[in-house]
Order: C-alpha cells, then sequence, then structure tokens
C-alpha cells in the first residue's frame, strides 16, 4: 500500500524549501533542493495560461476538422488562403491539451498555496492594477524603455543634433510618433482613458513642442482619440475579454474536482504528441511526459504506443540536439523497457551518464522500501534543479512551467512499484506533497465527441497513426 500521500500545508512546505539540506551522496557535488525552485503561491502566479483563446479559436477548427477533414480554408497569409491540413490539426490539439493542463493544475495546486486562506479574496481584489493619470505616466515610461522601441528613443537622443537636416528632423518625427501611437494602443487595452493616455504623451513623448510646433496637446488627445478607435485594438479587447470570460467559466465547471479535466488534458496531449511527433514537429520533453502521465492513470495501451513513438523520434526531428540533453525523458523510457523486459533501445550517450538515474533504474524493483528511498528523494531533488528556463548556459529536462510540478518520473516508479506487488517508502517533499504529486486513482481511457472526430480524421489521413487507437479499461 502506498503509504507516502500526505498533502502538505503551506507552511510545512516553506520549512522544507528552508531547512532541509542536501543528502544524495551519488552526485557530486550533492544536489538538494534547487534554491531557487519555485515555491507553489510564486509559481501559481508565474504559471500563465499561454493559449488565452484556446476555446474561441482552436475548438472551432478541431470541430471543422473531424466533420469535413483536411482542406477547409481557414485564414490567409497576405491574399494566399491557408487550408486547414493534418499538421495544423495537431498544433491546434497540443494548444487546447496544454490550455486544459494549466486549467487542471491551476485548480489542483491551488488548493495547496496560500490563495484559499479566509479574507484572501478582499486582498486580491485589492490587487487590481490601479488605472490613473500616474500609473499611465509610469507605464508609457517602462514601454517607451522595453528593446520595441529601442529605434525610436535612439532617434530622440540625436533630435537636438546640430547638424541635423529637415529630412533628419522629419524622420525622427515619424519614428516618435509610431511610439507614441504604439504605447497608446497598449494602453487602451488595458483600460486606461483617453484623457490620462493623452496626459501621458503630453508628459513623456520626446521633444513633443519642437516636434509638433506648440501644437502637442492636440497632437496628443487625437492620438490616443485613434487608439481607441483603432479596429485592431477593439479586436484585441475583444479576444482578451472573450479569453477572460472563458477563463472564468472553466474553472467554475472544474469546480473542486480537477481530475476528470487533468484526464481530458492528458489524454489530448496523448493524440497531440502522436499527431506532433509523426510529423516531426513533436516536442520530446511533450511527449515523454505526457508518456508518464498515462502510464500513472493505468493507460498502459496508450502509454507504450507514445513510448515507442517517443523512440521512433529521436535524433530524427527539428528539435533533436535539446532533446538529446533531457536525461529525465530517458531515463523514463528506459524504465519502461525494463518493466516491459526489453532493454534493448539504444539510445544516446546522455542517457547513460547520470548516476543518480542510472542507479534508480537498477534498482528501482529493490523489496526493500527504505533501500530504493534516498534515490526517490535525489530523483525528486533533481526535478527542482531541471525546473527553469532554458538559457545560454543550461538546457533543463523541464523548461515549460507546465511540467516544474508535475513529478511524473518519480510518480511512474511508484506505480511500476505497486504493480510489482512492493511496498513504496514515506517521502516528504514539496514536488510530492500537492495532489498532482499523488498517484491518481486509475481512469478508463479518456475520450469525448470533438477528440474522437479528430483522431478518426487524422487516422484516415496517417494510417500510420491508427495503432494508437485502441480505448478500453486500464491493464
Amino acid at each position: 500500500m502506498l503509504r507516502y500521500l500526505r498533502i502538505l500545508s503551506i507552511n510545512e512546505m516553506k520549512t522544507m524549501f528552508a531547512t532541509r539540506l542536501p543528502t544524495n551522496a551519488l552526485l557530486e557535488p550533492p544536489i538538494g533542493i534547487a534554491p531557487r525552485f519555485q515555491a507553489l503561491k510564486s509559481f501559481l502566479k508565474s504559471y500563465t495560461l499561454g493559449w488565452e483563446n484556446w476555446e474561441s479559436e482552436s475548438i472551432p477548427l478541431l470541430q471543422r476538422y473531424g466533420v469535413e477533414g483536411a482542406g477547409f480554408k481557414f485564414r490567409k497569409i497576405f491574399d494566399d488562403p491557408i487550408c486547414y491540413s493534418f499538421n495544423h490539426a495537431g498544433n491546434d490539439l497540443e494548444k487546447v491539451s496544454m490550455a486544459l493542463r494549466w486549467h487542471a493544475l491551476q485548480a489542483a495546486l491551488a488548493s495547496n498555496s496560500e490563495r484559499n486562506k479566509p479574507g484572501d479574496t478582499n486582498k486580491r481584489a485589492g490587487k487590481i492594477p490601479v488605472r490613473d493619470l500616474d500609473a499611465a505616466i509610469g507605464e508609457y515610461r517602462k514601454q517607451a524603455a522595453s528593446k520595441k522601441h529601442l529605434g525610436a528613443m535612439m532617434y530622440a537622443h540625436s533630435y537636438l543634433d546640430a547638424d541635423n537636416t529637415a529630412n533628419d528632423l522629419q524622420r525622427s518625427d515619424d519614428e516618435m510618433s509610431g511610439m507614441d501611437r504604439d504605447i497608446a494602443c497598449s494602453l487602451v487595452v488595458d483600460g486606461y482613458a483617453v484623457n490620462e493616455i493623452a496626459q501621458a504623451i503630453l508628459a513623456c513623448s520626446p521633444h513633443l513642442t519642437a516636434r509638433k510646433n506648440q501644437k502637442e496637446a492636440l497632437y496628443a488627445i487625437e492620438t490616443a482619440e485613434q487608439a481607441r478607435s483603432d479596429p485592431e485594438v477593439a479586436r484585441v479587447i475583444t479576444k482578451a475579454t472573450a479569453a477572460e470570460a472563458s477563463k472564468a467559466s472553466m474553472q467554475a465547471q472544474i469546480g473542486g474536482d480537477w481530475r476528470p479535466a487533468w484526464q481530458r488534458a492528458v489524454a489530448y496531449c496523448y493524440w497531440a504528441c502522436q499527431m506532433r511527433t509523426l510529423s516531426g514537429m513533436g516536442l520530446f520533453h511533450y511527449t515523454v511526459g505526457t508518456v508518464g502521465n498515462c502510464l500513472v492513470l493505468g493507460w498502459h495501451d496508450w502509454a507504450l504506443s507514445l513510448a515507442a513513438r517517443a523512440k521512433e523520434s529521436i535524433g530524427h526531428d527539428f528539435y533533436s540536439k535539446v532533446q538529446d540533453k533531457q536525461r529525465t525523458q530517458f531515463f523514463l523510457l528506459r524504465l519502461i523497457d525494463d518493466w516491459q523486459g526489453n532493454p534493448t533501445h539504444k539510445y544516446p550517450p546522455a542517457a547513460y551518464d547520470d548516476p543518480l538515474l542510472t542507479a534508480l533504474l537498477e534498482q528501482w524493483r529493490t523489496p526493500n522500501p527504505a533501500h530504493v528511498a534516498p534515490l526517490l528523494m535525489g530523483a525528486c531533488d533533481r526535478h527542482t534543479h531541471h525546473a527553469k528556463s532554458v538559457s545560454e548556459k543550461t538546457d533543463p529536462d523541464f523548461p515549460d512551467r507546465a511540467w516544474w510540478y508535475d513529478p511524473f518520473e518519480i510518480l511512474s516508479v511508484l506505480y511500476l512499484r505497486n504493480l510489482e506487488g512492493l511496498e513504496n517508502p514515506v517521502l516528504e517533499h514539496p514536488l510530492l506533497g500537492t495532489q498532482i504529486g499523488m498517484l491518481p486513482a486509475i481512469a478508463p481511457n479518456y475520450s469525448d465527441g470533438l477528440l474522437d472526430g479528430v483522431v478518426k480524421q487524422a487516422c484516415r489521413e496517417r494510417p500510420e497513426l491508427a495503432h494508437g487507437m485502441a480505448v478500453g479499461q486500464p491493464d
């Protein structure tokens, strides 16, 4: 029986972050929990919904694809119509899957954070951004200092040079006026009033009196009015409003039970990864993470099918250089190979060079839970060190926040030990102290009308996809 599944309070998790010492002797130097690994409250704030309009844009396109198949015109590039294809369907399915994942994670993890403390609703209401003149001026200055407007500000710095010709001055004015319009449009989208935007332009726009020949007040109000009536700004506001309504509606649907949303997210991600990997555009860490998510739900047929697809993709897709360094993902594939009694696949050298993961792979079947516990704790620590964005110096195994609090590799070991009839150790770690960090209940493979329609059409286009269509109860 699994005995480690205890939900940690936020204070317990803070204490663990603050006091736990590195104990993993398998790595030199010992790693411990990453000092900068985000606690839940910070994580939930920084982990944003990347595909805001997935319900209004991607879902309708997938519905059409399920009914009509590929070939319908759905947008234009310049004046050339673009026809919807298998690749577009895979891309939209991925967008929907990651949006669903965000909603499920928000619902599952929020109960472990301080968001649900009494009175927190009033605190959050008090944090609604202020929209007044001072805020408008501050936002104008912030945007003008960004890289986006670097060119305009360079012209501003040289505007008063003695050798400027009339053409030079006109070009400089055009650049700075363009910056004013862009920032004004952004401020309209953010909810600032026309008068506040005009006053911000008057206060901040460089050399305004000289540029506009003392008609700066008229120029400022006209620029703000034009921004308010810009059709593209109106479209952006409409989309943002719809996205917020969609977000609120989805969270209301999930309510207190995040599990159905999580199962839906995993199923959509499974088929998205199948399609994207088949077309050579898969993300290896998404694909293998989804293998683990399927496995621990008891979806053995899907886990094995997607693992085979992931192995076929190694070294053969656009992202292979990054893929070859993702040792956690290789570990999970090798773990499944070992579970299936077929550890013969040849992986890149990086799959074999991590001593901690190698030891865990060798000892995951050890009967004594005390012997495997330090390895699992070390693997949890290792996960926190790889939960960070890509930089010039690092290629982490989990570059996307969507996977930072998803210890699929740890849960896969615990799940397979359960299948083998082995006792699991008691583990207390921030990664395992959330609802996502617990082994989920076994569930039937997920399906719904939309997903079934997309999969059937996709299999007609690419028959090699059909071998992964097995749907039924877990083994």
